[in-house]
């Protein structure tokens, strides 16, 4: 074994996996969510219900950061623009000589193109 890689190719270095925690953040806030409020004025609803009215009101009341999150909530996050660049333009020969000439400022200058034709050799 190499310093550094201790475990050959392929093996991995925890093959069981993280063990279980006991403590989940994310099931603890959900539990308490679900506990129903025993005094004040959102009294019988559940927790959640009564941060969701907190949250309405201070909406209403102009804060943008309450209706924005709200929105998120109902509607989603808005996506991110993406910048696609363009498609290649794809020019023939021909075409090529002639916006050459034209950017050189040639006018009345004939240019003899030679015609390819596929599976021909070229001259």
């Amino acid at each position: 074994m190499t310093r550094g890689k201790p475990f050959p190719p392929g093996q991995s270095g925890n093959p069981a996996g993280r063990p279980p925690s006991e403590f989940c953040l994310t099931d603890c806030l959900r539990s308490l969510a679900r506990e129903r409020v025993r005094s004040g004025p959102g009294r019988g609803s559940t927790r959640a219900q009564a941060l969701a009215a907190v949250l309405w009101r201070r909406a209403l009341a102009g804060d943008l950061r309450a209706a924005a999150l709200i929105g998120d909530r109902l509607d989603g996050r808005p996506g991110q623009a993406e910048r696609v660049p363009p498609d290649p333009v794809v020019l023939s020969l021909a075409e090529l000589v002639y916006l050459q000439a034209r950017a050189e400022g040639a006018s009345g200058i004939t240019y003899a193109v030679p015609k390819i034709v596929p599976n021909e050799p070229l001259p």
